[in-house]
């Protein structure tokens, strides 16, 4: 049997709150998926962090 998980800590779960922030009006919103991520499926990308430039695209091979 394979298996995963994943622990985040608090510092993880703020970093994820602020992306999600920076994304709350993107077009893709309501088609970007959280938790497991499949091919095919939009998610939030950090494309620079330092510059704070994340955006939702389609996640593939």
């Amino acid at each position: 049997m394979c298996g995963q998980y994943t622990v985040f800590t608090e510092e993880d779960n703020q970093e994820i709150k602020n992306i999600l922030e920076h994304l709350k009006n993107h077009p893709q919103k309501t088609n970007m998926k959280t938790g497991e991520i499949f091919p095919t499926n939009f998610a939030p990308l950090i494309l620079n962090d330092r510059e704070n430039q994340y955006d939702i695209l389609q996640w593939g091979f």
